[in-house]
């Protein structure tokens, strides 16, 4: 769980806001994402090394929505007004730890080309072809063949035949 603090001051018509997001060791969390709402626009921040972000809002401001968010943490809106501060504070804020599971993959390794001496093997299974294409169109589509309109067959330019 993390545990936010956040303080303000008001500096000039404008009112500074600044929190400490920690851990449940109460450790400082660095690069917390931290995003204030207002109905005028969105502020971001992200915690330094010592878990510190701030914010400076006009004082017109009535409406602070805050949403924390870091992996391993589940995502968090809080709604608050200036009537919630007391002695210019808000309430603390508390995360707690998330954890996503991703489905299992399934990873197959086709080699398409294989080369043993003199000898190259292709696996025509690794190649994307249409569903009732011909050997001709399995041959244009393999590196280093060309097929010309009359059948013959050509391989990094030599001639070793033809089709039909």
């Amino acid at each position: 769980m993390l545990v936010v603090c956040i303080t303000t001051q008001i500096v000039f018509g404008q009112e500074h806001f600044s929190g400490v997001v920690l851990d449940t060791a109460g450790n400082p969390i660095k690069d917390v994402n931290v995003r204030l709402y207002t109905p005028k626009d969105t502020l971001f921040a992200i915690t330094n090394g010592r878990g510190i972000y701030s914010f400076t809002l006009p004082r017109e401001t009535y409406t602070i929505h805050l949403g924390f968010s870091i992996l391993g943490y589940a995502y968090e809106e809080f709604f608050f007004t200036r009537k919630d501060l007391i002695n210019n504070k808000l309430p603390n804020v508390i995360l707690s730890r998330a954890a996503f599971i991703i489905e299992d993959v399934t990873v197959t390794k086709v080699i398409p080309i294989v080369v043993n001496g003199d000898t190259i093997q292709y696996n025509m299974g690794a190649f994307r072809f249409g569903k009732h294409a011909l050997l001709e169109d399995g041959l244009k589509k393999l590196p280093g063949f060309q097929v010309l309109r009359d059948g013959s067959v050509y391989f990094n330019g030599t001639i070793y035949g033809g089709l039909g």
